[in-house]
Formats: structure tokens, sequence, C-alpha cells
């Protein structure tokens, strides 16, 4: 079975978490920024440490945006 792993970058004081129905498939995890800015995204730099030992099959993101601005 295909492993799946979304990211999510928000800011909690205008948007709320994605539901796991919202990425339109089923996710084996979901890595999730609320509130930093980018470039200071821990659970991003989590999600790209655990791809180099674990690459998912699959990654969804909301916007790419949200993965950076370099």
């Amino acid at each position: 079975m295909a492993v799946v792993v979304a990211y999510a970058c928000i800011d909690p004081y205008v948007e709320t978490v994605p539901e796991a129905n919202q990425w339109g498939q089923p996710i084996a995890q979901l890595y999730l920024d609320q509130g930093h800015r980018i470039g200071q995204q821990p659970q991003l730099q989590q999600l790209l440490q655990d791809a180099v030992i674990n690459p998912p099959d699959t990654l969804l993101v909301r916007q790419i945006g949200e993965l950076g601005t370099s």
C-alpha cells in the first residue's frame, strides 16, 4: 500500500486544522506547522528528515507556497 503524507502550514488565528478527509485520500501522517513564519517550520524540517529515512510515495500540500519561498 502506498504511503501518503500531507503537510500544511496554517495561521491558527485565520484557519482551522485541515481534517483528514479534506485531503481527498487517506493519509498516513499530517505534518502541521501552526503560526510559524515561512523558513521557521519545524514540522516541515521533520518531514524532510523523515523522508530521507522512509520516503513517502506521495506528499500532499494545499498550496506550494507553504513549502517556503526559496
